[in-house]
């Protein structure tokens, strides 16, 4: 029973479909998100509400134990702390609840995976997961003849896939190849051939760096592994030309023959991904790509905004105009002091020296030390330049993930 528990959670975990607080399932071309309202404009995941169920039951059966855990004790008096202050200096409102309950709702994920007994199987369901769904959105994408991944899979919209979930797929192809290569090989292989195509056509920059970096170290290490024989020498060899070859060659093709309707989505509301490829046309001209300057640039405005005012170190700001002008500081530390102050980051900073910590429990698990190692690899990147840990889909996963290997 729990194992199936254990499989389906797993999945759903997985699954991108998205349900609105008004019930329906959310499919872009339909529905239109309410800017006006918070707590109507960000879908959420159908994890979420397994997520809830799961842990009322795991409270029930473990009469409340699961609290025991440190780090969640320190979550819970972090937040019990920064809601105390707030209400004391009059700073709590509305908004800054549903930015809370947003930052603290993904750690369900690690809550879950703390407490659920772990099955081996995990990486088995990943890679059939994979295979199915990526297969899937490319052919959708083929089909329309787009250079722009296609969001939209017949009842419903991967929400964020081009910003996010196209990074976690990569991080879990990456996870897969690493758990299963030595069972699946040739399987294995054409998933992450699968994964490859996928990450250009959402033309995410983390995506495609990861897997390089992932499949250059890799090669390295089954090189110096197999030096002696020279055929499987050769095998890997050629695999690595391969991957590097069909990157070369959808880039190439894709800026000599670009097609700007090519990255127009479908549907009524359709948007423009075009802009999308800008930064690899500078990274060719070796030049700093102009999103990463943007970022420099926010970076330093927030970064200025707190050190004059040292209020927002305690308590963050309360009218948060510069998320008015930027939308978000694009790092999550910045992002958690500028909302909540430095309380809030405590939890944050301690669960990244509990994975540090762990890696060198795990050193002679080589497996589980890889696996680790690229999960914390990609979570620092992304929260460096983005807000993952914050975001519904990413953040769970990274969650679960971060809870799953601190356990063993």
């Amino acid at each position: 029973m729990i194992k199936k528990i254990f499989n389906i959670y797993f999945l759903l975990l997985l699954m991108p479909i998205f349900i609105l607080l008004s019930g329906k399932i959310y499919y872009e071309p339909f529905d239109k998100l309410n800017s006006d309202n918070n707590l109507y404009n960000v879908p959420i995941p159908i994890s979420y509400f397994i997520s809830i169920i799961l842990i009322l039951y795991i409270l029930y059966k473990k009469k409340f134990k699961i609290l025991n855990e440190k780090i969640i004790k320190i979550l819970f008096y972090s937040v019990i702390s920064i809601i105390f202050f707030l209400i004391i200096f009059k700073n709590l409102n509305y908004e800054r609840i549903l930015e809370l309950v947003q930052f603290l709702l993904p750690w369900m994920g690690f809550i879950i995976a703390i407490n659920l007994n772990q099955y081996e199987n995990i990486y088995k369901l990943a890679y059939y997961f994979l295979s199915l769904f990526l297969s899937l959105q490319l052919i959708i994408t083929f089909y329309y003849s787009k250079l722009i991944i296609i969001s939209d899979v017949i009842f419903f919209t991967v929400y964020q896939n081009i910003q996010y979930v196209g990074t976690i797929f990569t991080l879990c192809t990456i996870l897969v190849s690493i758990n299963l290569f030595n069972k699946k090989k040739l399987q294995i292989i054409c998933l992450i051939l699968l994964s490859t195509i996928y990450s250009v056509l959402t033309y995410s920059l983390s995506s495609v760096i990861l897997l390089i970096i992932f499949l250059f170290g890799y090669s390295i290490k089954l090189i110096f592994q197999n030096y002696k024989n020279k055929f499987t020498l050769l095998k890997i060899i050629s695999s690595l030309i391969l991957f590097f070859c069909i990157c070369l060659y959808l880039f190439n093709f894709n800026v000599n023959n670009i097609e700007k309707e090519k990255f127009i989505t479908n549907g009524k509301k359709a948007k423009n991904y075009y802009e999308n490829t800008l930064k690899f046309q500078n990274l060719a001209n070796f030049e700093t790509p102009e999103n990463i300057r943007l970022r420099i640039i926010i970076w330093k405005s927030y970064y200025q905004e707190i050190i004059n005012n040292k209020e927002i170190i305690f308590l963050g700001d309360k009218d948060r105009h510069l998320d008015d002008k930027y939308q978000s500081s694009h790092n999550l530390f910045i992002d958690i002091i500028y909302k909540f102050g430095l309380i809030l980051t405590i939890p944050y900073l301690i669960l990244l020296y509990l994975i540090l910590f762990k890696l060198y429990s795990l050193r002679n698990n080589q497996k589980d030390f890889y696996s680790l190692l690229v999960i914390f690899f990609v979570i620092f990147l992304e929260n460096m330049f983005k807000v993952s840990l914050k975001q519904p889909y990413p953040g769970i996963i990274s969650f679960y993930l971060i809870g799953y290997y601190l356990k063993k």
